[in-house]
């Protein structure tokens, strides 16, 4: 069942939950983020077919990020937070994605991956790269026209 039609039904049911502060997600919320996110990336020029890579430990946003990827019919490029700079620069180049989402608990390593396009942090700031949060800001969450579903790039 996608996302939506789930989040339709259980608006209020948890969907994720971070075992160590408890940390929360409804499946309405959710929902709601990762639509808003989609327009961002659609907003920046991202369409069916493009890899977005998640460079992040585990984090209560990693869903919304993966959700916003999919329902775009794009494709999650999911890079091991152990890497280093240079490792992962490598990876980012040959995924050819056209944005980047990271951690500030990462900052360390991606300060160092060069490259362009769309690049985000959650939970801090990181030169180079613009806020999640503040991002979000300016996008609703109406349903897209079209979710055909992407996947984790191979």
């Amino acid at each position: 069942m996608p996302l939506g039609e789930h989040a339709a039904a259980n608006p209020n049911k948890i969907a994720t939950i971070m075992a160590g502060s408890g940390e929360s997600l409804t499946f309405g919320e959710l929902n709601s983020r990762s639509i808003r996110l989609a327009r961002l990336f659609q907003a920046h020029g991202l369409r069916e077919g493009d890899v977005v890579a998640l460079f992040m430990e585990n984090n209560i946003r990693y869903h919304e990020v993966y959700w916003a990827v999919v329902r775009m019919g794009m494709y999650v490029c999911a890079v091991n937070k152990y890497l280093t700079a240079d490792e992962a620069a490598y990876i980012f180049s040959d995924s050819g994605c056209k944005a980047l989402v990271t951690s500030a608990a990462l900052g360390g390593v991606a300060k160092d991956v060069p490259g362009g396009g769309l690049r985000l942090v959650i939970d801090g700031d990181l030169e180079g790269y613009a806020r999640y949060e503040t991002m979000l800001e300016g996008f609703d969450d109406t349903p897209l026209d079209a979710e055909p579903m992407g996947d984790f790039i191979n």
